[in-house]
C-alpha cells in the first residue's frame, strides 16, 4: 500500500527554502516538497529524529520508517529517489539508533539499522556526534547538489 500518514517527526533537518536559486522559488512552491515543515522554509528533508522518553522505541522505529518513506517519496517527486539514502534517529532515554532508508531495486522500501549507541557512555556520545556531522556535511554536500540537480529538470 502506498497510502502513508503525513509524519511529524520530532526534528526535521533538510534544505533551506534561502538556499535555493532565485529561478527554483517558483518551482519549489509548486511542489509539495514535505507536507510538515513547507511553512517553515524547509524542503526534501534527508534526517529526521524521532523521540521517545520511556514510550517505547518501537513506536519511534515505526514513526521513523513513515516519516523515511514520505522523504523518499518527496524525492520521486523530482525523480531523485532512486539510489538515494535518508536518515533517521530513533531515541528511547538515552539509547540513540541511527536508520538508514531507501528502496531496492523493486521499489519497495527498505530500513537498515546502522548503529546503536548509549548515551550515558562518553564514547558512544562522541561517536554519534561524529555519525551526525558525517550526515550533516553529506546533505550539505551530495544530497544538496543532487537535489538541486533534480530540480533544474523539474517541468511545471
Amino acid at each position: 500500500p502506498e497510502s502513508l500518514s503525513t509524519p511529524k517527526p520530532d526534528i526535521c533537518v533538510g534544505l533551506a527554502h534561502e538556499w535555493f536559486p532565485t529561478n527554483h522559488q517558483s518551482t519549489l512552491n509548486y511542489l509539495k516538497t514535505d507536507p510538515h515543515t513547507s511553512a517553515m522554509g524547509l524542503h526534501f528533508p534527508f534526517l529526521i529524529f524521532e523521540a521517545k522518553g520511556n514510550a517505547g522505541l518501537f513506536g519511534a522505529q515505526n514513526q521513523a520508517a513513515v516519516g523515511a518513506a514520505c522523504m523518499l517519496r518527496i524525492l520521486d517527486l523530482i525523480r531523485c529517489g532512486e539510489d538515494t539514502v535518508v536518515w533517521s534517529v530513533t531515541t528511547e532515554g538515552p539509547i540513540h539508533e541511527l536508520w538508514a532508508h531507501y528502496r531496492d531495486r523493486k521499489k519497495r522500501y527498505q530500513s537498515v539499522h546502522m548503529n546503536l549507541w548509549r548515551m550515558t557512555k562518553m564514547e558512544h556520545a562522541k561517536a554519534f556526534v561524529e555519525a551526525m556531522a558525517k550526515i550533516m556535511i553529506w546533505g550539505s554536500r551530495v544530497f544538496a547538489k543532487r537535489v538541486l540537480h533534480a530540480v533544474d529538470g523539474v517541468r511545471q
